[in-house]
């Protein structure tokens, strides 16, 4: 069982506080060459932000950004070459990548998941450390009672003044119908 470590004053939810404080201890650890207790660190805050990467607030953001960025700095290997293959249990549908130096990011896109699949299998093998990270989310219609109940349609421009059309510093100064 992996143990994440952070630093909270409550017993509840993360919040903006608790990233903050984390990431100055991953800081402070960072210092003292802890690797050990700065992976845990590390799994905890990776694991608090959103899928588009950031935390609660824009001060917890950018401490955390800069702990985990020292930290892959300490950390950075060279000779990384991962291979990584997700499947689903109940399919033989998989989805299998090669994570480099030159490629040190990588998405695997499009993995359909049907109502009941509940467990993947996720397969590492190589030279190298990372963090797996896996959004899910769906999609469905929309109910009737949730449609915009806004018309939009394109206006269509009737003149654009010549002087203001010629001039590389004006901004889009447009007369619509």
């Amino acid at each position: 069982m992996r143990v994440n470590i952070f630093w909270s004053n409550h017993n509840g939810a993360p919040n903006a506080y608790d990233v903050e404080t984390t990431a100055y201890a991953l800081l402070a650890f960072l210092k003292f060459d802890d690797f050990n207790t700065c992976y845990k660190i590390v799994a905890w805050l990776t694991q608090q932000n959103s899928a588009i990467g950031v935390w609660y607030t824009t001060q917890d953001t950018v401490v955390a950004m800069q702990a985990l960025a020292t930290y892959s700095a300490r950390t950075y290997n060279p000779d990384t070459n991962l291979k990584v293959k997700i499947e689903k249990a109940s399919a033989a549908l998989k989805k299998e990548t090669i994570v480099n130096t030159e490629t040190s990011r990588i998405l695997i896109p499009g993995l359909p998941v049907e109502k009941n699949d509940r467990k993947f299998d996720v397969t590492v093998s190589g030279r190298g450390s990372g963090v797996l990270k896996i959004e899910m989310f769906y999609n469905r219609k929309a109910r009737d009672d949730e449609l915009c109940p806004f018309d939009i349609s394109p206006i269509s421009v009737k003149d654009v003044v010549p002087a203001i059309a010629n001039n590389p510093d004006a901004q889009f100064i447009l007369a619509a119908v």
